[in-house]
């Protein structure tokens, strides 16, 4: 059991960025449900029903708490888009470089003997 429920989580984690895009759309719809009670609070204090000072840390918690989920999951799909572009590169280019650095170093040592000797 325990080997399927990691390998359900490497697929989710590992194939899409669907979670990181829930954690952005559940920080806006947090920040709208905020708002919303904002105005409900604003409603009752003009009204003269309100709680005083519950509310107020209530508010600022969801405020701050649904801002930094929308940070958290922007950058998080930022840095998804970037695994993505790294992951599709052909490898080639990395054994073509490093076929150039051993040509380099070859040459190089060609002509640190040739200058010693």
């Amino acid at each position: 059991m325990n080997k399927l429920l990691k390998l359900t989580r490497h697929s989710l984690i590992s194939f899409t960025a669907l979670p990181l895009q829930l954690v952005t759309w559940f920080g806006i719809i947090t920040l709208l449900l905020s708002i919303v009670l904002g105005l409900q609070t604003l409603w009752q204090k003009w009204r003269g029903e309100s709680v005083e000072g519950l509310t107020t840390v209530i508010l600022v918690q969801l405020g701050v708490g649904s801002i930094l989920m929308i940070s958290l999951g922007l950058i998080s799909e930022y840095l998804a888009s970037i695994y993505d572009k790294i992951k599709n590169s052909p490898q080639y280019f990395i054994a073509e470089v490093l076929e150039r650095e051993k040509q380099d170093i070859s040459f190089s040592e060609v002509a640190v003997q040739g200058k010693g000797g």
